[in-house]
């Protein structure tokens, strides 16, 4: 094995964990992603925290993050810069559900 698949083993092992320790909030989100994925044509982790600030809903990691967007289901479509103000304007992804 390599630094480099051992690196995404360790990344996919912390994700699903972050996602079972947070199933509720990773499922209610991801529900919410693929409303405004299909409604908008894309979806960003900063169109969620709006959300689930305005929803009061928060992760027990923030880890779980990670976990909301992931899988087959989502196609990574471009970056941004985030307007969230504890991402301090680093670049995010922007998804696509395609499931």
């Amino acid at each position: 094995m390599t630094q480099l698949s051992l690196g995404e083993a360790l990344k996919q092992n912390g994700m699903a964990q972050a996602a079972a320790n947070s199933h509720r909030f990773v499922d209610v989100m991801r529900g919410h992603a693929i409303t405004i994925s299909q409604a908008c044509g894309v979806v960003s982790t900063d169109d969620l925290r709006t959300l689930a600030q305005r929803l009061a809903l928060e992760p027990s990691s923030p880890n779980a993050w990670g976990s909301v967007l992931g899988g087959k289901d989502w196609e990574h479509v471009g970056w941004k810069k985030s307007e969230w103000p504890g991402n301090h304007r680093r670049h995010i992804q922007i998804w696509r559900y395609r499931g």
